[in-house]
């Protein structure tokens, strides 16, 4: 539900900007700050807003983290990025993943937060120990760029969903 959520904010965005992509070096731009009171919140899966705080927190990460739309159905179809040295979507995640409070801003990776906001099914199956494979993905973690890190996190996230729920689709075929 988070990817697509994702897509569609992404095209939406897309089609109302020019349409052009500007690619900046990632070493210039700060990350916004999403400690801040004007900072969008993301609520517990309980309240009825959430669904808005997510979409608000992806539409404020694209304002500074723009990318191609097709990264997010290769992430979400392979549990990777086509062009893994592109930083920009990588600190995209990051964004996200702080605004959504799944990392500090030491990137620290929360397991039970990740299961919150990534619940949902995959090959038709509720994903129902997100938790433990968020927990094992966070544990893994050893990129000293905060980017690289959120990626990481989420790409290893991805690819535990697809090995455990597509396979478990395959096997009932």
């Amino acid at each position: 539900m988070f990817l697509a959520s994702l897509a569609t904010l992404v095209l939406i965005t897309f089609t109302l900007s020019s349409g052009k992509m500007k690619a900046e070096e990632p070493r210039t731009r700060e990350m916004p700050d999403m400690s801040s009171s004007s900072s969008v919140s993301f609520h517990d899966g309980n309240d009825e807003h959430a669904e808005d705080d997510m979409m608000g927190i992806m539409t404020h990460c694209n304002e500074t983290f723009r990318f191609d739309p097709a990264y997010w159905q290769s992430l979400n179809e392979s549990g990777t990025f086509p062009d893994e040295n592109d930083k920009n979507p990588k600190c995209f995640i990051r964004c996200v993943l702080e605004g959504t409070r799944v990392a500090s801003l030491d990137s620290v990776f929360d397991a039970a937060r990740a299961a919150e906001v990534f619940a949902g099914e995959r090959g038709g199956r509720p994903m129902d120990d997100l938790e433990t494979l968020a927990k094992n993905c966070a544990d893994d973690r050893r990129e000293t760029c905060k980017c690289e890190r959120a990626y990481g996190f989420m790409k290893c996230l991805m690819e535990a969903e697809i090995e455990t729920y597509e396979v478990y689709k395959a096997d009932d075929s």
